[in-house]
């Protein structure tokens, strides 16, 4: 079960120091125990709220990052796809030059 410290105290057991706020995990035979020394610890219901709220925040972070990475890697789709139009099309140039070059070449020898 979870507890909320209510007061600083030192467990017998362990020697571990707890302070006040912090939510710790014990037995409910430990919680009762707690009890009898003074009244250093409660019921911490919301913590399991706040484990949940947790793991709603990092399923949100989650979700966001999933859809950054989707983007990013379309728009990396896009520009790569882009440079390789280009490149074609530059080529295609490059190779419609040529042929024109060598054509007047082959009009000239052959003249």
């Amino acid at each position: 079960m979870n507890a909320r410290v209510l007061k600083k105290f030192r467990d017998k057991h362990t020697g571990t120091v707890y302070k006040a706020g912090e939510i710790i995990s014990i037995s409910e035979e430990r919680f009762e125990e707690i009890l009898t020394v003074g009244k250093l610890v409660e019921v911490a219901a919301e913590a399991d709220d706040e484990n949940a709220d947790d793991a709603d925040q990092e399923e949100s972070v989650e979700a966001v990052a999933e859809e950054v990475v989707e983007a990013v890697a379309e728009e990396v789709v896009e520009a790569v796809a882009e440079e390789v139009v280009e490149e074609k099309t530059a080529s295609s140039a490059v190779t419609e030059d040529s042929k024109k070059k060598s054509k007047k070449a082959t009009t000239k020898t052959a003249k």
